[in-house]
């Protein structure tokens, strides 16, 4: 045999390597159940352990310690589901959710400013943020110590002079880092890239300014494409379980709220609508998750420099001060009285005057206990006569 070719070896199926996927489809050909893979059960631990280190926050009182991961390393295949199964009274130990801005803003939650153009809307998100930056009081509430990031989609020249104006009026800007570029939210790349940037900063607010421009080309009203959206800003929020805020803007009709899809209303946690009034700027909180929603906030806009800064107007407002809503309470009150839970909405419509005097005089009513306001559905607030309300003769 001297000089004859060696039959090539032939491969030992005992050597064969665990991790050759046709070894695996082998056994689909078979069809035997063998169960997961020695090497899915591994990878499945270590999503567990990527995901509980990240969310183990390091906090003090008043401050915001967070753990940076990289967010290719977040955004692995979720735990199993019966991996979140709870029973009993295990319910009771969820932690509740950790504030930011005491009574007005939550760590980890998504949050919304909006109004009309030149409600200063843009002029609130900067107040809000540069406050966490820099750990000063906002309208009198306790703010937690952490990085802010801004993501500054439009109008940079104004923001930077705003930013000026802040600092010159209260010392300096704090640990707050600019994005001068907008994030497409429906485009995965982008949006994975915003992640690493979160992960780095490890911020305790991300503010998104606005949320238009970083949906340019997509049909707001979409609940579709608004999902995407507010899943987008979701990823964003869980990288360091930050506040995800955005600055977005009211619809045609200013009653209806936010524009486009009520997708992201059903997501956020915290909504505020700002209304440019004649000597400032009213911030009203039209939803609060986990709170009390109604809180309203006036300012005033005090000029510095080439632009002008918020200040919080001693009195409740003057609107209030002057206002005597005798003959409207009456009126909401007459309405109620036939109409079995009469919404907002439909008060408004059938009450003529102002939105904003009607809705004061229906807290009135509220307070003052001639009406009372349940929920209902689709988050709307339903209102039934308690006691009738009649204006007192002069």
């Amino acid at each position: 045999m001297d000089g004859a070719a060696l039959p090539p070896p032939q491969p030992d199926p005992r050597n064969t390597p665990d991790d050759n996927t046709d070894s695996e489809s082998a056994f689909h050909d078979l069809d035997l159940d063998v169960g997961p893979s020695l090497r899915k059960l591994k990878f499945d631990d270590d999503v567990e352990e990527i995901l509980r280190e990240s969310r183990e926050m390091e906090r003090s009182p008043g401050t915001w310690r967070s753990k940076p991961v990289s967010a290719s390393e977040l955004f692995r295949p979720r735990r199993l589901l019966r991996d979140q199964l709870i029973a009993g009274d295990a319910i009771l130990d969820v932690p509740p959710s950790r504030s930011l801005v005491g009574g007005f803003l939550q760590l980890d939650s998504i949050a919304a400013f909006y109004g009309q153009p030149g409600s200063c809307k843009s002029l609130l998100a900067l107040d809000v943020g540069l406050s966490v930056a820099t750990s000063r009081r906002w309208c009198d509430k306790d703010v937690i110590d952490g990085p802010v990031l801004f993501v500054v989609a439009e109008d940079t020249p104004g923001m930077g002079q705003r930013a000026r104006a802040w600092r010159t009026r209260h010392g300096h800007l704090g640990n707050v880092h600019w994005l001068l570029q907008r994030v497409p939210l429906l485009e995965n790349d982008a949006v994975s890239e915003l992640c690493d940037i979160v992960a780095e900063v490890a911020p305790a607010l991300v503010m998104v300014d606005t949320l238009s421009r970083c949906m340019v080309g997509v049909e707001e009203s979409s609940t579709r494409e608004m999902g995407l959206a507010v899943d987008a800003l979701d990823r964003l929020r869980t990288v360091t379980n930050s506040c995800v805020c955005v600055v977005h803007h009211a619809g045609k009709d200013a009653s209806r709220g936010m524009r486009g899809s009520n997708v992201l209303l059903g997501a956020a946690d915290t909504t505020v609508e700002c209304k440019r009034t004649r000597d400032g700027l009213t911030a009203i909180v039209t939803k609060q998750r986990n709170g009390q929603d109604g809180q309203r906030m006036h300012f005033s806009l005090d000029p510095e420099g080439d632009s002008v800064v918020l200040v919080e107007s001693e009195s409740a407002s003057a609107t209030e001060d002057v206002f005597r809503p005798t003959h409207l309470m009456e009126r909401i009150s007459r309405h109620v009285e036939v109409t079995s839970d009469a919404t907002l909405r439909s008060i408004r419509a059938a009450v003529a005057g102002k939105h904003e005097y009607v809705d004061l005089a229906l807290r009135c009513l509220v307070k003052e206990g001639f009406v009372a306001a349940t929920s209902g559905p689709n988050r709307a607030r339903l209102h039934t006569s308690v006691t009738p309300f009649r204006d007192a003769e002069p």
